[in-house]
C-alpha cells in the first residue's frame, strides 16, 4: 500500500482491566512483572462509514490474558516498565471463506494484544 491509501475501519476498543502481577526481583532496582489480567469491554467504536458503536458485535465482552513485563525502580516513589499483554480469550470469530452452499470452511479468531509503557508514583 501507498502512502495516504485506505487500510479498512480502524477500532477503538475500551477496556477496564484489573491486572493481577506478581514481581520478582532480580536486584535492588529491576524487577520482572507477571500474571494474568481479566478485563471488560467497555465500549467497541470505528470510523467505518455509517457505523459508530460495535460494541454489540463482539462475541465475548470478558477477556482473560497474560501480562510479562520489566521495571525499574528510579528512586523510593517512581518506578519505570514495560509490559506486555496477550489475549487467552477470544474476543471475537471472522469468516474467511464459505462455500457454494454458505457453509463456513474457514474463520479467523481475534484477540486483544498490546505493549505498555508506564512511570510509576508511589504514595
Amino acid at each position: 500500500m501507498r502512502k495516504g491509501e485506505n487500510r479498512g475501519p480502524k477500532f477503538a476498543l475500551h477496556y477496564i482491566q484489573l491486572p493481577v502481577l506478581t514481581d520478582f526481583y532480580l536486584g535492588n532496582r529491576f524487577f520482572l512483572s507477571i500474571g494474568p489480567e481479566l478485563s471488560y469491554m467497555l465500549s467497541a467504536k470505528t470510523n467505518q462509514e455509517g457505523l459508530n458503536n460495535v460494541t454489540d458485535v463482539y462475541d465475548n465482552r470478558f477477556e482473560l490474558s497474560g501480562v510479562v513485563g520489566a521495571n525499574y525502580v528510579i528512586n523510593k516513589n517512581f518506578d519505570i516498565g514495560l509490559r506486555f499483554n496477550h489475549g487467552i480469550t477470544c474476543i471475537d470469530k471472522i469468516t474467511l471463506t464459505s462455500d457454494t452452499n454458505g457453509e463456513i470452511t474457514g474463520e479467523s479468531k481475534l484477540y486483544n494484544r498490546y505493549i505498555q509503557g508506564f512511570i510509576r508514583f508511589k504514595i
